[in-house]
């Protein structure tokens, strides 16, 4: 009744998967505030204006960002999300997917906010603040940046997962390997 068995072919590096099993994600997608100098903010101390906070990217060295706390879409909203490569750049991206409520609410979000900026938010850490190139309808879009292959699919496995309910204890763990 309290437990599953996860069965992973392919996956060599059971101490990788138990790290990626074991994160909870909280993946949510923010309104970047760009009247504000994230600088000017760390500089009195990181207190930002009422109703937003300030966020880290990922990036080395992290960056400020000025977000807004009242999230526009979750993760939960989020219907699919793969690794893959972009066809111009060729480079690692992931692709996401969002359902018909979160798509009509990005769709509009992303008309009205052309050459702005939005965040993809993971765990209080700004994984991606895109620039809003154009009206993104349909709901499906990609995330790029400095991805590897490997943190690509480790991004789209954490966007797929959502936030996980409960705290996972590994009770036992068995590898096989493909010799007989």
């Amino acid at each position: 009744d309290d437990r599953i068995i996860i069965q992973v072919p392919g996956f060599n590096d059971p101490e990788r998967l138990k790290e990626v099993i074991g994160t909870t994600a909280n993946l949510t997608f923010r309104e970047v505030n760009e009247s504000v100098n994230p600088q000017d903010i760390i500089q009195q101390g990181g207190r930002a204006p009422v109703g937003f906070e300030l966020l880290y990217t990922n990036d080395d060295p992290p960056r400020g960002v000025i977000v807004q706390k009242r999230v526009k879409i979750s993760g939960e909203d989020l219907v699919d999300a793969q690794p893959g490569f972009d066809s111009q750049s060729n480079e690692p991206i992931v692709s996401f997917q969002f359902n018909l409520k979160a798509a009509k609410i990005f769709g509009d979000y992303t008309a009205k906010n052309i050459n702005n900026r939005f965040a993809i938010v993971l765990d209080d850490t700004i994984i991606s603040d895109p620039v809003i190139r154009g009206h993104i309808p349909g709901g499906t879009g990609q995330i790029s940046g400095n991805f590897s292959s490997e943190s690509a699919n480790d991004l789209a496995v954490l966007m797929r997962a959502g936030a996980l309910p409960a705290k996972i204890t590994f009770v036992e763990e068995r590898t096989v390997g493909p010799g007989l």
